[in-house]
């Protein structure tokens, strides 16, 4: 088969997994949720010490352990540590969000990119992950997606119900920046819906710090607009952070923190 036919069926295929999405949603929203716990890893649970939920912003604290997260549309932010072998802390963030593109017939792609940056020291992680679907996500839906118990198979790492992963959730970040790159195809006219997560996590001695993270930014084809649900106005592809502009922001935020803490002991 031609390469050209090939592109088209993989296209296709693409647009096809989009639309068995799942109704009964929003169109846009921002969600926080934070939590310190005791974990027991000889029976895959944790007893819960501190958590909070936010639309835009949540933070728990109790002894050394501590989490917040912050969620913009297209720009969100995590932190997290933890200061002994038993405990463990967490933020995690979602924004969804519908894009209308207009100024054209048929079909096309998106081009888009997110820029993930911040400082890993000890045990600890970062996590992020892009999904689409035709159909709106709902708030209370990534909220418990969030909470994966032992043994569900349609939660982390797996992309919600119905829903295609552009970017797989990865734990691949380091002390840095990383930009993932993704394509997202549409229909001229119709609404497509994605849901970004974000979210740190520690546990023993560890500190997360990914506060100033993450930039996401969308292309449309030339000549095209994007309208979107909240009316939000989202940076270009190609405007998401550089590389060594996030890390400096990264590392002013970091020494931001660190002089706090210096300030209240």
């Amino acid at each position: 088969m031609p390469l050209q036919a090939k592109a088209l069926l993989s296209f296709a295929a693409l647009l096809l997994a989009l639309s068995s999405g799942v109704a009964h949603a929003q169109a846009s929203f921002t969600l926080v949720r934070v939590q310190t716990e005791i974990a027991d890893p000889d029976v895959h649970d944790a007893t819960i010490v501190k958590q909070a939920f936010g639309d835009t912003f949540a933070a728990a604290a109790q002894g050394s352990q501590s989490a917040k997260g912050r969620a913009g549309f297209g720009n969100s932010g995590a932190y997290a540590v933890s200061g002994d072998d038993e405990h463990e802390a967490f933020a995690e963030t979602w924004w969804a969000e519908a894009f209308t593109v207009t100024g054209g017939t048929g079909q096309g792609a998106l081009t888009l990119a997110v820029s993930v940056s911040g400082t890993l020291t000890g045990k600890g992680r970062a996590n992020y992950g892009l999904f689409a679907r035709t159909q709106s996500f709902g708030k209370d839906e990534l909220r418990d997606w969030l909470d994966c118990a032992p043994g569900r198979t349609d939660c982390i790492p797996y992309a919600p119900p119905g829903s295609l992963a552009l970017i797989p959730v990865t734990a691949a970040f380091g002390s840095g920046t990383t930009v993932l790159t993704a394509t997202l195809p549409f229909t001229y006219g119709e609404p497509v819906h994605v849901a970004s997560y974000f979210g740190v996590e520690t546990w023993g001695i560890g500190e997360a710090s990914f506060y100033g993270s993450a930039h996401f930014g969308i292309t449309a084809p030339a000549g095209a607009a994007i309208a979107t649900a909240s009316g939000a106005t989202y940076l270009a592809a190609a405007a998401v952070p550089e590389p060594a502009t996030a890390l400096t922001m990264a590392l002013g935020l970091a020494g931001l923190l660190a002089a706090r803490r210096r300030a209240s002991n």
